[in-house]
């Protein structure tokens, strides 16, 4: 379905996003004198991020399905998201934002 493929989207950010911070980090020019800052900086953004995280996915499950019907829909037309060819979407074309 096309939220599993968003979500697994998402997901593949998440690792990219992680792969490349790595590969940046591997050999970075005066790592003797940032090391230590470097790793408790990387530590606190990647708990920041885990936490407004798991704060969506909490206001997420709070709202119930019809409201998260409406965000995920208010978003797919801000994005200019289109259905496929040939998909049947029975909802009206009237803005929902």
């Amino acid at each position: 379905s096309f939220k599993q493929w968003v979500l697994r989207h998402s997901l593949w950010h998440v690792i990219a996003g992680a792969d490349a911070t790595y590969a940046a980090l591997r050999h970075v020019p005066g790592e003797g004198v940032i090391e230590k800052l470097l790793l408790g900086a990387l530590v606190r953004v990647a708990l920041v991020y885990c936490a407004v995280l798991a704060l969506l996915f909490l206001v997420a499950l709070l709202l119930g399905e019809y409201r998260r019907g409406l965000i995920w829909d208010c978003g797919a037309e801000w994005a200019s998201w289109v259905a496929p060819l040939g998909t049947d979407l029975t909802d009206d074309a009237s803005s929902s934002c």
